[in-house]
């Protein structure tokens, strides 16, 4: 696959993820800060490791996807930058935060990694 090609995948994923990130912001209005960014975050962790999960299986074949899903929509669909914001404006509590954040997020990573892995090993078998 042509890097034009992969910069193209990740353009439109990730433009996709940003609208995604953007829309539940949106639909979420009392849930602001915190929860909204928070729920965005954990949920773009544990779609992460499924995928890279998933693809790891044969990297080349997915490499579109890899491109597309996991630097694109799931690039732009997660914000750490509007962790670090939210943990310095609430400096009293925001660090409790956004260490529950990335501890929650490296699990919830590791947990859809093992999800698909196990998945897989259960298909071989059978």
């Amino acid at each position: 696959m042509s890097l034009t090609t992969r910069l193209g995948l990740v353009g439109l994923g990730g433009g996709i993820g940003a609208s995604l990130r953007y829309g539940i912001a949106l639909a979420l209005p009392t849930f602001h800060g915190f929860w909204a960014y928070g729920l965005i975050n954990l949920s773009g962790s544990f779609a992460l490791g499924l995928l890279m999960a998933w693809s790891a299986q044969n990297p080349h074949r997915y490499q579109a996807w890899t491109a597309f899903g996991g630097t694109g929509i799931l690039g732009g669909y997660t914000t750490f930058s509007t962790l670090a914001l939210l943990v310095w404006q609430h400096q009293a509590t925001g660090w409790i935060f956004g260490l529950l954040s990335v501890l929650l997020g490296l699990w919830l990573s590791s947990f859809g990694a093992h999800l698909v892995n196990r998945m897989l090993r259960s298909r071989s078998r059978a």
